[in-house]
């Protein structure tokens, strides 16, 4: 790969058809800062068993945490963390993590591939 085409690609910006292109309206340093791939990727709604769900979506430069339980829904304010989003909940820090249904050690969500771990028997699913 050539250094302009190295570069276009890790910057998000480049020149195809005579167009200057971003992704997802955001470009360079700050779609990689902001919504980097694998944090992007934990964004969206996720569900759990009995009706519980889970809601990630991008704030600033961190992220509103919405957990819904059997009590309603908490938002809460996450921070991009080495292993995932970090956010308090009752005064405890939790790192919700990617996983599967079997690390979330919920019987609802075993054999599930694309979870989101946040404590053991708190897990939430795609798919």
């Amino acid at each position: 790969m050539s250094r302009r085409l190295f570069a276009q690609a890790a910057t998000g910006v480049g020149r195809f058809s005579g167009k200057r292109h971003r992704i997802g309206g955001v470009g360079g340093r700050q779609f990689q800062r902001r919504l980097g791939y694998r944090r992007h990727r934990l964004t969206g709604k996720w569900t759990g068993p009995e009706g519980t769900w889970l809601d990630i979506a991008p704030k600033g430069e961190g992220y509103r945490v919405t957990v819904s339980n059997l009590d309603g829904p908490r938002d809460f304010d996450g921070t991009a963390d080495d292993g995932g989003i970090r956010f308090m909940r009752d005064g405890q820090t939790f790192v919700i993590r990617p996983g599967n249904g079997d690390d979330t050690g919920m019987k609802w969500l075993a054999g599930k591939k694309d979870c989101l771990i946040v404590a053991p028997g708190e897990g939430y699913c795609r798919g």
